[in-house]
């Protein structure tokens, strides 16, 4: 007897666990069902990712020769041919009819955003490597978008984590949701760094990719997680603590209010880095305290490293080094 094929694209509310498309949409999905505020949208599944890499023979990209992490230079070659080739490749023919008929009921912007399987795991984040497109409003820019969160699976950021890190991905869904307008938006962390007993909000008013992508510095926040009062974002440090419960694990969240003044939660993952009680001495590479004396997230640490990388690349390039 045949079995039925699985859905290319599907609610969020039907994921039945992370295999059907990615973490992300994982934690989304479990965050609805117990009642928080999140985006209504959509899951392209990580089959339609599978038929997009065997249509397009791409099985093999992570074993191309020049994929060698101590060898920058080729390897950010290699990275940016492989990004090429993805990005040149067309939606499977079922993928693009699914899009085709969903988007026939769409009246409204959209954002959408990479779910591989294996980040916002508890041993890697994968927090800024995969991509994610804004203000998304014809079928044209949906069919790029989708494409282009596929393609961030081989970018050099993420290709650079997974190897280094020895932490591979398996599979990749893609998330379709409604884009929110926020008044304000930012991060939550259940359990502060350098304060275990206290939780930190950093936030920026308008749209939180500019925390992201460092345009603007986030104001900060610290309440104790036993009494986290605050006239405006209470409810979220009362829904966050909720879901520290509930996921047994602190936790990183990402957070937006709307022109309105309505909350809604857009991300939620394990802390990757436990805090410490108590003073320790962090050992880096780089003169890092110099520039951010506490401890770096994972956030931080994906907006830091390019900028630290071309600061040392360029100092190396003066001095006549290759």
């Amino acid at each position: 007897m045949n079995s039925r094929p699985e859905p290319t694209l599907r609610p969020l509310s039907e994921l039945e666990s992370p295999l059907d498309a990615g973490g992300k949409a994982w934690s989304l999905a479990r965050m609805g069902t117990q009642g928080v505020p999140v985006p209504a949208g959509v899951v392209l599944t990580c089959s339609a990712f599978d038929r997009f890499v065997i249509e397009h023979g791409l099985q093999t990209l992570e074993s191309e020769p020049g994929l060698d992490v101590t060898d920058l230079p080729r390897f950010t070659e290699t990275a940016t041919q492989i990004q090429a080739r993805v990005l040149a490749c067309g939606l499977p023919t079922e993928v693009e009819e699914a899009l085709t008929e969903w988007w026939a009921e769409s009246e409204q912007l959209w954002v959408v955003r990479s779910s591989a399987v294996g980040e916002d795991s508890q041993s890697a984040s994968f927090a800024g490597q995969l991509d994610s497109v804004l203000h998304v409003q014809t079928l044209d820019e949906l069919r790029a978008a989708v494409v282009r969160c596929w393609a961030s699976y081989w970018s050099e950021r993420a290709l650079f984590y997974r190897m280094a890190k020895g932490v591979p991905l398996r599979s990749m869904g893609v998330v379709i949701q409604e884009m929110i307008q926020p008044k304000r938006g930012g991060v939550l962390f259940t359990r502060a760094p350098d304060e275990p007993e206290a939780m930190r909000i950093e936030y920026v008013e308008g749209h939180p990719e500019s925390l992201v992508n460092g345009s603007q510095t986030p104001q900060s926040l610290v309440l104790p997680r036993h009494n986290p009062q605050h006239p405006e974002l209470g409810e979220l440090a009362t829904l966050a603590l909720a879901l520290e419960a509930a996921y047994g694990a602190p936790q990183d969240i990402e957070w937006v209010i709307d022109q309105a003044g309505q909350l809604w939660l857009v991300q939620s993952r394990p802390i990757t880095v436990a805090p410490r009680p108590g003073p320790a001495v962090v050992w880096s590479n780089v003169n890092v305290n110099e520039n951010y004396p506490d401890p770096i997230s994972p956030l931080l640490f994906s907006i830091a490293r390019e900028a630290y990388e071309n600061y040392f690349s360029n100092i190396g390039r003066a001095f006549g080094f290759s």
